[in-house]
Order: C-alpha cells, then sequence, then structure tokens
C-alpha cells in the first residue's frame, strides 16, 4: 500500500512541475524584446554569466563579463527557469 501511495505522489508531483513550466515558460516569453538593467551574479555554463534584474529574474548572457557588472540587456529568449539576454548598446 505504501509503494503505491509513494508512486501517486511523484505522478502527481512530475503533472505539477510540468504544468509550473509551461505557465513559467509561457509568462517568460511575454518579457522576449524587452531591455532590462541587470547585475551580473554569477559565471554559468560555456563562458555564459548569470544575471538579475530588479525583479530577481534569472538571465544567462552568452558573454564573459565580470562579476558585478550593471548593464542593459535585451531580453532575447526565454525558458521555464531563466531567460536569455544580450548586451544592449
Amino acid at each position: 500500500m505504501k509503494v503505491h501511495i509513494e508512486r501517486v505522489k511523484k505522478e502527481r508531483s512530475r503533472e505539477l512541475t510540468r504544468i509550473h513550466h509551461a505557465i513559467a515558460h509561457q509568462l517568460h516569453k511575454r518579457w522576449i524584446g524587452r531591455i532590462v538593467e541587470a547585475l551580473v551574479t554569477g559565471k554559468g555554463k560555456n563562458n555564459t554569466v548569470i544575471a538579475r534584474d530588479v525583479t530577481c529574474k534569472n538571465i544567462v548572457i552568452r558573454e564573459d563579463l565580470p562579476l558585478g557588472m550593471c548593464c542593459r540587456v535585451k531580453i532575447v529568449g526565454a525558458q521555464p527557469t531563466y531567460l536569455v539576454g544580450t548586451i544592449d548598446e
């Protein structure tokens, strides 16, 4: 009986995660084209950096920028858990 309950909990959790990611992706796509002020807060994978805007959204920038740099970022893409941006010059 306990195995059945655990399996149901996992299935429900996976379904809620799938729904959450779908909603978050739709909301993030609304940001594409906007220009925001962001602060570089960390290094990412494959020569990227992670920045945050004033609403604390994660923005991945595919450039090697110094930590602590403030910059204007144009949002060019969206994923369920982060935005993708380029430096706006």
